[in-house]
This record gives C-alpha cells, structure tokens and sequence, in this order.
C-alpha cells in the first residue's frame, strides 16, 4: 500500500491538492475528447478545405461524407490516438496550473474585480504551462484528421505520423503553430474561466445554492464554453492552416499577420467564421463535459482524501 494522504490542510495537504487537480483535470480530459473526437475532426476539416466547390457543404453533410467514405475509426476518430496521448498531461497541467495560483491568489480577497481578474489570469497561466504538452499531439493529430484534403502523406499509426514529421520536418514541425495555438487558447480558456466563474457565483447568489449540480454546471459549461468558442473561432482557423501546411518551400503562411491577411484576400474575411458551428458543437459540450467532470472528481478526490478546500470557491 503506498501512503495515506493527509486528513487536514496543513502544508503537507497541499502536495495531495495537486494531485487531486492532476488527475481530475486528465479524466477531464479523457471524457472531453472521447465523445467529441468526431466533431472536431469535421471541424478540422471544414477548415483547411478550399473552394468553391466545397467538399464538406455543412458540419453534417461532412458527418455524412466521411463516415461512407471512410468509417467512424479511420476516418471521424483519424489522430485519436495522438489526441489522447496529448489530452491527459494538457489537462491536468492546466487545471493544476490554474487552481495553483488561484488558490493563492484569492487569499483573502473580497473584491469581485480583483476576483475576475486572478481568475484571467490563474487561467491564463494554466493554459500556457499546458501548450507545450498541447501542441505536438495537436498537430500530429490535426495532419491525421486532414489527410485525405492536403498534400499526400500516409500515416499508418500516431507513432508513425510523429516519426514521420520529425524525419521530414524536424521537432520545429511538432510545434507548427505554436503562436496561433497560444492567440486561440489563452484568451479561450481565460475567457472560460472567467465566465464560469463568474456565471457560477450569480447563479448561486441568485438561487441561494451553495453549489451547482452536475446538470447544472454541465449547462454553464456549455454556455461559456460556446461563447468563447465563437470569440476566438479566427485564431483557430489560422492555427489549423498552419498546423496542416505543406513544408519547406512549399509553405503558405509565415507568420501569423500574414497568414491573416493572405487569407482574408484570397478566400474573403468569412473565412475566418469557417467552420464555427462546428466549433461550438465541439467547445460547448466539450466546455461542459470537462467542467462538470474536473468538479466531480475533484471534489471525490478531496472527499476520499480528505482534504480540506484550499478555496471558498470550488475548482473552476
């Protein structure tokens, strides 16, 4: 047997605090991209194709398309593998991150504003601290998913695919945009956990509840996640073509600006919408699924462990 946590929430409870965060924010995760995986991979899609004519008219017609063409294991779940291997540490070095500095930060503090504000920026922290996990499943998953659209590559396995990009690319290629990945997460999730936590307080002030149920915040989740999904939609737009693109001389974008305004000529501004529906099919119920889990979880983690909240507030 290895050792017992700590009962109170003395110094020494909060090594096991963190670890509570670590393995709620994975489990998160895990939910998160298993019932979503599908969408996202349309999503991915939906962006990189050019036109007219479209392949993929709708997120659904793509659905359609794809599962005739190429199943629902190769063809929706394509780079699920890499996104898994990915999703686990990007997860709970994120909400480990966050609830880390939040719990320090709100020592003490009454003030909403200030509140808000350690809130953007504990979430903030969280989310870069995750990108280095993040962005290399990311693109090898990304160049999975896209494969039947861009340039002819064969990718056998997750293994494959990462032996692949570091043979023809080097490491500089499993971290293919990395700065737009960073412009579309950290204002996503900062915006995130604002919101949620901010939507969380009114609501319970409003009700007069304590705390919210799994229904309940699932819903939260899912409202906030859709909002910050919609406002950062562009970013992610530009992340995928750079994450997608050929390599060597055969690359089309740059640099983020560039990219931006080459898109905007050649495919017209709306193209920086494309796919947002299926963005927020894909972040809204992924918002709330990972939402709800982390809290559950983290809250039996605590409860089995006995730990005392480090917070008045719960973990989001």
């Amino acid at each position: 047997m290895g050792r017992e946590p700590p009962v109170s929430s003395g110094p020494g409870s909060e090594k096991w605090t963190i670890i509570a965060d670590l393995l709620a924010g994975g489990l998160a995760g895990v939910c998160c991209d298993m019932i979503l995986h599908p969408v996202d991979t349309v999503k991915s899609r939906l962006h990189v194709q050019r036109g007219p004519p479209f392949k993929y008219r709708s997120m659904l017609h793509g659905f359609r398309l794809i599962t005739q063409q190429e199943g629902v294991r190769k063809g929706l779940y394509a780079g699920f593998g890499a996104v898994i291997a990915g999703t686990i540490p990007t997860h709970a070095v994120m909400f480990a991150g966050y609830k880390a500095i939040k719990r320090r930060g709100e020592d003490g503090i009454m003030d909403e504003q200030k509140l808000a504000a350690i809130d953007f920026t504990s979430a903030s922290f969280g989310e870069i601290c995750a990108l280095p996990f993040y962005v290399p499943a990311e693109v090898i998953a990304k160049r999975m998913q896209v494969a039947r659209l861009g340039p002819a590559r064969n990718y056998k396995s997750t293994a494959h695919a990462a032996r692949s990009i570091m043979k023809s690319e080097g490491f500089r290629g499993l971290l293919s945009g990395f700065w737009p990945t960073m412009l579309r997460d950290v204002p996503y999730t900062a915006l995130q956990f604002s919101f949620f936590s901010f939507g969380k307080d009114h609501y319970r002030s409003h009700i007069g509840k304590h705390e919210l149920n799994d229904v309940e915040a699932t819903v939260l989740g899912f409202v906030v996640g859709a909002i910050a999904a919609i406002l950062t939609n562009p970013f992610d737009v530009i992340k995928t073509r750079f994450m997608t693109q050929s390599t060597g001389s055969e690359r089309k974008y740059h640099s983020i600006l560039q990219c931006f305004r080459r898109l905007v000529r050649e495919e017209g501004p709306s193209v920086l919408m494309r796919g947002v529906a299926a963005r927020v099919l894909w972040v809204g119920p992924g918002s709330g699924i990972t939402l709800a889990v982390y809290e559950r979880s983290s809250k039996l983690l605590r409860a089995t462990w006995r730990l005392e909240e480090q917070s008045a507030d719960s973990p989001t």
